[in-house]
């Protein structure tokens, strides 16, 4: 289960920017890499933001999960993940 903190909603959900489904093909592996590397891998491999990230789009989800081995929930995941830890 996602560990989600106070305020993430308003201060945690990331829209990663990375090319849509063009990240995905093989022949732009290393380019999806470099932009990767350049923008988003930092924050999400960080040890602090670790359970604390969201990302609206199927590709950004898959990117991370690709190039950093992190699965980043939907928004929607981690609404319901929330709701039902406070109903547990």
């Amino acid at each position: 289960m996602v560990s989600l903190l106070p305020g993430w909603l308003g201060s945690h959900l990331a829209e990663l920017d990375i090319p849509d489904l063009a990240g995905h093909d093989p022949r732009n592996l290393e380019t999806s890499r470099t932009i990767y590397g350049q923008s988003w891998r930092d924050v999400v491999e960080a040890p602090l933001n670790h359970g604390r990230l969201l990302a609206t789009g199927y590709s950004c989800r898959s990117q991370v999960r690709r190039l950093s081995g992190r699965e980043l929930p939907h928004p929607l995941q981690g609404l319901l993940a929330l709701i039902r830890e406070t109903h547990a």
